[in-house]
């Protein structure tokens, strides 16, 4: 038996310490009490033995819950173009949205971040910041921020920089665009804009090619020389140095029991951006210092353009081999990415076909919540949690806050879609001339409907704002009609 062979080893111990004979008699007393009625009772040896018999069956952990957040505002979201793997900043009323987009979060119940991801743009990182720093103000502890190069915003190649409502008839790439391949590039799987030339001003490659030796004379070099061999050893020493970080994040996810605890990451975080974006927040509560993980970009890894299918194959491992071992080790995790990186997560996640892609929209920091069954399927939301926001098909997760209840109250189809028969019997409009008007200035992509995103951003404006004013007034009077009759 274990415990009195424990018990007779602690009473050799106290025996062989100073003590005067009365007290060494004593806890001798003391210590073989327990030993005595251990192995005279007849229920003893039973239920000792039962014990050590039967295996502890440890209960499975919670699956964690997701939080995904696309940036707030940028200064190209505000000029309406083509961003891609620009580095943009965002703007005054970016910061704002990333403010209530933490309130939202902060508000949904039993939601503590454990982890953090964000794409290596300023844009995702900072709007991540601004969220981080009002959790912490709200007592939450301070969360692992990992940066990950596959979280990037698709590649616009030849596109970016371009206004989007302006860049029919535009010459790119040696074509001129028409509004069909506009609209091929923007919303199928397969459309890839032409591909981003080495003179243009926002070249991907050019601060991994400049470090080689290799000026702007050519796109990469060659394997022959020695910028171009120097580039594969880098490129190999960058897959390695990848592998080993992916053995240690599996390592930590086993063993860790809070992400708090030191990691084998490199580098430190501290302070707030709020000041510098303009949002005049005070940082006289400085962010606690977080761990930053910035995983390495190899030459190879930075497209020149991408299709929105070359964008789900690269988020693809991040969802397979990161994110969802962790949900399935029960972190929560909170990811703030790009509007087209996060609809091709989204696709990875819930296996959509590419027919549902057009209607596949995230806006500006509305955060959308995601719950999973064990093994990795997505679990609808409960009535519950349908109060707390809406759900926006083809999206299986709900969106935080009431301009998504009002949205998909428009919706009458709930196809995640409004068109204008659905704005006239809401109230936004009277006549047909007027509805097509409001949808000329909702539709940013010209496909004839408006989707949440082109909703969000359109009912922000002045016009939007208007309109929604006439459309709860007119529901107000529908519902005193109603009452009366």
């Amino acid at each position: 038996m274990r415990l009195p062979l424990l018990l007779l080893l602690a009473a050799a111990c106290a025996l062989r310490l100073p003590l005067s004979p009365q007290a060494r008699t004593a806890v001798a007393a003391s210590i073989a009490a327990p030993i005595a009625a251990l192995t005279l009772s007849p229920t003893a040896p039973l239920l000792l033995g039962r014990a050590l018999e039967e295996p502890r069956v440890a209960a499975p952990p919670r699956v964690g819950r997701l939080v995904v957040v696309r940036h707030g505002e940028s200064l190209w979201n505000e000029e309406n173009r083509f961003t891609g793997w620009a580095d943009v900043p965002l703007t005054s009323r970016g910061a704002e949205q990333a403010v209530r987009a933490a309130e939202l979060i902060l508000a949904e119940p039993s939601f503590k971040a454990d982890l953090v991801y964000t794409s290596q743009l300023s844009r995702s990182v900072d709007t991540a910041d601004i969220i981080l720093q009002r959790l912490c103000e709200a007592g939450q502890p301070a969360a692992p921020c990992l940066r990950r190069w596959r979280l990037n915003e698709r590649h616009y190649g030849a596109l970016a920089g371009l206004p989007k409502r302006a860049a029919v008839g535009e010459t790119v790439g040696g074509t001129v665009l028409d509004a069909a391949a506009l609209r091929r590039y923007r919303s199928s799987l397969d459309g890839t804009p032409p591909p981003m030339d080495i003179s243009h001003e926002h070249y991907t490659r050019r601060g991994l090619l400049e470090p080689l030796g290799n000026g702007p004379s050519s796109l990469f070099p060659w394997p022959g020389s020695g910028a171009g061999r120097l580039a594969v050893m880098a490129s190999r020493l960058t897959l390695r140095r990848r592998l080993w970080r992916r053995i240690l994040w599996r390592a930590w996810l086993l063993a860790s029991a809070r992400p708090r605890l030191q990691l084998p990451w490199r580098g430190r975080r501290g302070g707030s951006r709020l000041a510098a974006l303009g949002s005049g927040a005070s940082d006289a509560m400085p962010l606690p210092p977080l761990l930053v993980d910035d995983e390495p970009v190899s030459l190879l890894d930075v497209p020149l353009t991408e299709s929105l299918s070359d964008a789900c194959d690269r988020v693809d491992p991040f969802w397979r081999e990161e994110l969802r071992p962790a949900l399935m080790a029960g972190k929560d995790v909170l990811l703030v990415g790009h509007a087209n990186s996060l609809r091709a997560l989204l696709r990875t996640i819930q296996q959509l076909p590419a027919s549902d892609l057009p209607r596949l929209s995230l806006p500006n920091c509305v955060p959308l919540v995601y719950s999973f069954e064990r093994g990795g399927h997505v679990r609808p939301a409960a009535a519950a949690e349908r109060q707390r926001g809406a759900v926006v098909p083809p999206i299986q997760g709900f969106f935080l806050g009431e301009v998504a209840a009002e949205f998909s109250g428009i919706d009458a189809d709930a196809d995640g879609a409004v068109r204008s028969t659905e704005l006239q019997a809401a109230g936004f409009c009277d006549s047909s001339l007027e509805c097509e008007l409001l949808m000329d200035a909702a539709d940013d992509n010209r496909d004839g409907s408006v989707d949440f995103k082109e909703y969000v951003m359109w009912a922000a404006s002045q016009g939007g704002e208007a309109a929604r004013e006439r459309a709860r007034q007119t529901s107000k009077q529908r519902g005193a009609g109603a009452a009366v009759a």
